[in-house]
């Protein structure tokens, strides 16, 4: 009697041990609207998440529709770390009614969200003298919070709280990455500002206005072509024109996903060259350098 009561303790020892290691290996299902997102998160979370993304390479968030295979999958997340798109507003509202259990946390909460100027206030200086006290925003507010370092990192704040949360017994180890991540994060804001530290053109010619918080960032001056969609009117496009002769611009930036026959009309007539730059490249870092060297060497 003794030796078969030892025997079910021993087994029972060993299904709660087998339980507890099964329970540590299990890694936490997380969704990101984009490839930049999995980036940060994958940083924190390290080989303890799996991390699938809403938005593939050579896809843009502006016109995304989500596949049901990918909702389906949605379904059964921890957690879905929204960004602030559009998209988003639709899958979220379908999801609260049929997951309570997937928590829904938005990274760019603690954010002040940066509004797209009006070609009145990017051209004209009297426009902006008559109204610099008044709150004159019609248009959109940019998403693009991640072209920023700085913004990264109160992102990551709340990429970290949502992970513990989620998973506590592994606090220590997702802290430590942590840590790491936001050195990291230093190191490559002080090589953006060495890149462009020399930079005398300060104005950044765009085609779509994705570079706002980066430009803020490193003061820079966004002149986009394209606003909130729209490509310029007669006379908004005679101001880009002469914007272009006037500030010695020698190239557009251009998004990888976005092409349009305007850019390449207003590069032949300016002899401007046309650069692309993807800001929804997963390497961060590395994509991140690249658009500091692309001002730098075109300066």
């Amino acid at each position: 009697m003794i030796s078969f009561r030892i025997f079910l303790f021993l087994i029972c020892c060993v299904i709660i041990s087998f339980s507890c290691t099964e329970n540590n290996n299990k890694k936490l299902n997380v969704f990101v609207s984009i490839q930049p997102q999995k980036f940060f998160v994958e940083k924190i979370g390290g080989e303890k998440v799996d991390v699938s993304v809403f938005v593939k390479s050579g896809m843009s968030p502006e016109n995304f529709e989500p596949l049901p295979s990918q909702l389906l999958k949605l379904s059964d997340a921890d957690i879905y770390f929204t960004m602030g798109f559009q998209f988003e507003d639709r899958i979220v509202h379908n999801l609260l009614s049929d997951n309570s259990n997937l928590k829904i946390e938005a990274t760019n909460k603690n954010i002040t969200p940066l509004k797209v100027k009006s070609y009145e206030e990017i051209f004209n200086e009297d426009y902006n003298n008559k109204h610099k006290d008044e709150e004159h925003f019609h248009g959109l507010y940019d998403p693009h919070t991640w072209l920023s370092p700085s913004l990264v990192k109160m992102q990551a704040e709340v990429n970290l709280e949502a992970i513990i949360n989620a998973d506590s017994s592994n606090s220590d180890y997702y802290k430590n990455n942590f840590s790491v991540f936001i050195g990291e994060i230093d190191s490559l804001t002080n090589i953006i500002s060495t890149n462009l530290s020399g930079v005398k053109n300060r104005n950044l010619l765009v085609f779509h206005p994705a570079w706002g918080y980066f430009c803020d960032e490193f003061n820079l001056k966004q002149i986009p072509i394209e606003i909130e969609g729209k490509e310029p009117g007669m006379k908004n496009l005679s101001n880009i024109l002469d914007f272009i002769k006037s500030s010695n611009s020698k190239y557009i930036l251009a998004e990888s996903q976005n092409i349009s026959p305007v850019i390449n009309s207003i590069s032949e007539e300016t002899n401007l060259k046309i650069i692309h730059h993807n800001p929804l490249a997963e390497n961060y870092y590395q994509n991140m350098i690249f658009l500091s060297e692309i001002i730098k060497e075109n300066n």
